[in-house]
């Protein structure tokens, strides 16, 4: 956690802080509701308001924005807003914080590309331990806070330079939103031994998922599936064995390994524990489609395949440097 307290700097766009402040008399323009996907050292992160709502970053004239609350949660500090100065301040020393689920509250309701009115600030001043911020595109000319709906956004390029972070851009794909991920710079061992490790997990994931398919075709023989689940318990075990890299970039992303090896884990566990009381037709039973057998579930279901693909994707696609 420690590296989330350095300063930030870094990828397309902008930050917001979540702060009520009282509308200006700044003439409004044009801007547009974007969503992306945000990862910070292969940690899929989400931006809340105040009211534990995902927000949507801003486009505007190129650049991406996100509210002060989230860069002051990054940064774990404190946010403030002074009405008589027009000054927002980042202070103190609190624990850094990112939303890795979105909460149960309803969503913050918006469409696609929706273009919204927003003020420019700069008259607004962004005070970070008592020093003013200023923010630049990635050319170098001058951009300001935003104010939209009460609440103060900051470019999404200059939050990432505050945590320290360099940014990387992916596309949109068929599947994704565009891709903003923000990462600690590595050396070239540090990127060497992140990669060995993310394709030694993806290469036991492979096993695990055929390990997991052959559950299928012994449906009717018990001995077998109990060997099966054995097999696939080992494999497990063999991926918790794996020593971590000291890589920043893993210091988050790895922990989604391991939250995948235990969710798979209780699977298996369920199963094992199942295969002696039920049935094959129960240990397979399909419902309206899903698969809801505990058998059928660790059959489909690999959550160790789901991450270990995932993250070697990100970082082969985003394409993280040196």
């Amino acid at each position: 956690m420690k590296l989330f307290k350095r300063i930030l700097c870094g990828t397309l766009a902008a930050l917001t802080v979540a702060a009520s402040v009282p509308l200006a008399s700044a003439a409004d323009e044009t801007a547009k509701l974007y969503p992306l996907t945000l990862h910070v050292d292969g940690l899929r992160v989400y931006a809340l308001n105040e009211q534990q709502q995902e927000v949507p970053t801003i486009l505007y004239q190129g650049s991406f924005y996100l509210p002060v609350r989230t860069a002051g949660e990054w940064l774990g500090k404190n946010v403030s807003w002074d009405g008589t100065t027009q000054t927002v301040s980042l202070s103190g020393s609190v624990e850094p914080s990112f939303h890795t689920a979105l909460p149960s509250a309803p969503s913050f309701s918006y469409s696609y590309g929706e273009s919204i009115s927003i003020q420019p600030r700069p008259d607004m001043t962004i005070l970070l331990d008592s020093q003013p911020q200023t923010f630049y595109t990635a050319s170098g000319t001058q951009i300001y806070p935003l104010l939209y709906r009460g609440t103060t956004y900051l470019p999404l390029r200059s939050v990432a330079s505050l945590i320290g972070m360099q940014p990387a851009w992916r596309n949109a794909t068929a599947q994704d939103a565009p891709l903003i991920s923000l990462y600690t710079p590595m050396t070239e061992a540090q990127s060497t031994a992140c990669l060995q490790y993310l394709a030694a997990v993806s290469e036991q994931a492979k096993a695990y998922s055929d390990a997991a398919a052959g559950l299928m075709a012994e449906k009717d023989n018990k001995t077998a599936l109990k060997a099966q689940l054995d097999e696939m318990q080992h494999i497990l075990e063999q991926v918790s064995a794996m020593p971590i890299p000291d890589v920043p970039y893993l210091q988050h992303s790895g922990k989604t390994i391991t939250d995948a090896v235990a969710a798979d884990r209780a699977l298996l566990t369920d199963a094992a524990a199942k295969l002696q009381t039920q049935t094959a037709e129960e240990l397979f039973l399909l419902e309206h489609g899903q698969a809801v057998g505990v058998l059928m579930q660790a059959a489909t279901q690999s959550n160790l395949s789901t991450a270990a693909t995932a993250l070697l994707n990100d970082y082969q696609r985003v394409g993280l440097q040196t």
